[in-house]
């Protein structure tokens, strides 16, 4: 998949869907003695949608993780491990 994405915003796999610019380009893949004929897809505008959602979520951990003070006995690993379940559930339910 990496050589099929190398080029994928080249002007030539360039289209419009809903008024948003988009690519699409035609692969051929081989899976086993199969050859499968598809197109990869980048939506930049979704790329920048979901890479600001995912800093503002790890800035969003960062600053609570910030805010959690250890007592002496206090196991770091088990608190940090607790912190990033509650956050990622908070963060699926968001989606």
């Amino acid at each position: 998949m990496t050589e099929a994405q190398k080029d994928i915003d080249d002007v030539k796999y360039l289209h419009k869907f809903n008024k948003d610019p988009n690519f699409a380009k035609p692969i051929t893949y081989n899976i086993g003695s199969i050859e499968v004929h598809g197109y990869v897809y980048y939506d930049p505008k979704l790329e920048q949608t979901e890479k600001q959602t995912f800093l503002s979520t790890l800035y969003d951990i960062r600053e609570e993780l910030g805010k959690v003070r250890l007592n002496k006995n206090s196991n770091s690993h088990a608190v940090f491990k607790e912190k990033k379940r509650a956050d990622l559930e908070t963060f699926l339910i968001g989606m």
